[in-house]
């Protein structure tokens, strides 16, 4: 089942089904993502920009389809046998090479990357010897 979420209603969690499936025990509830998002799009004229999924187990190029042909971020949980690139905490912050610390500063489908730049006042970017080079922003 696809159920959209309305997140402007303060009371409680508001989840209105938009399309739901009968099918045999033997089809993997994966399978049904696909046809889903593509029933929104042609019927209801409307996708999510995010789809949360409780399973781990969506192929890698089923988010992949989505994410590059309709910008839809496809979310689930870590496999058991993957690991983060590395933690993150608020309290150490992501860096450039020379140890600037970065801020977030969106996502670009064009080239599927996220973009960083120092976060201001950038202290360190006015002594870095790199300075000419640095791009003011990392993917």
């Amino acid at each position: 089942m696809l159920r959209l979420w309305i997140s402007g209603f303060e009371p409680f969690v508001l989840l209105v089904p938009l399309v739901s499936w009968a099918a045999p025990a033997s089809v993997p509830e994966s399978y049904l993502l696909k046809p889903s998002l593509d029933y929104c799009l042609k019927r209801l004229e409307f996708h999510p920009d995010i789809v949360v999924g409780d399973m781990g187990y969506i192929h890698q190029e089923t988010k992949r389809h989505f994410r590059e042909r309709f910008n839809i971020a496809v979310v689930t949980k870590m496999k058991a046998d993957m690991q983060a690139h590395s933690a993150y905490s608020p309290s150490r912050p992501l860096r450039c090479q020379q140890g600037q610390p970065l801020a977030w500063i969106g996502y670009e489908p064009g080239d599927q990357k996220h973009y960083y730049q120092p976060l201001a006042p950038a202290s360190l970017c006015q002594w870095c010897w790199c300075q000419r080079q640095c791009p003011g922003s990392f993917p």
